[in-house]
């Protein structure tokens, strides 16, 4: 029963990664998460933008300088020595495009989740959490390959 559910956990994530790669595909993975931060986090610097999204700040400043050429950021001016990056009408455009299609599928979403938080509620009630980390470690080996298919690590 429990093997199940971790399957259909995995299927579940699978679908949701696929979802996402395909809607955003253009970008690179470091790419698109820069565009959701700024999406929600509004104008930040190159070194902000690093920290949040988890890179390096020369990685997020070669990141952003095409985005910027792409046309999806720009850089704004600031009274500090930093250079804020706001998202461009064309960025905020291929977010919503996103997010209209992948709207529909919140609502599973939300389900899903709420029943994940039940059940993982109720194992930290009876004491019984590492049991799940235990069923759960195949999950590893997906992610590894996710990563590596997405960003196209060896």
């Amino acid at each position: 029963m429990h093997e199940v559910l971790a399957n259909k956990v995995a299927a579940f994530g699978t679908i949701l990664s696929d979802r996402l790669t395909s809607a955003l595909a253009p970008l690179s993975p470091s790419a698109a998460s820069i565009l959701l931060t700024l999406s929600c986090w509004g104008a930040l610097t190159a070194t902000k933008l690093a920290a949040i999204v988890g890179v390096t700040q020369p990685t997020a400043v070669r990141v952003i300088a095409g985005l910027t050429a792409a046309g999806l950021v720009r850089k704004t001016a600031s009274a500090q020595r930093t250079v804020p990056f706001l998202l461009t009408a064309l960025g905020i455009g291929q977010f919503l495009r996103f997010y209209q299609r992948f709207r529909k599928h919140l609502h599973a979403v939300e389900l899903f989740s709420g029943a994940l938080l039940l059940f993982v509620g109720g194992l930290v009630f009876v004491n019984r959490l590492t049991w799940m980390a235990g069923k759960l470690g195949f999950l590893n080996s997906i992610v590894l390959w996710l990563e590596r298919s997405l960003t196209g690590a060896k």
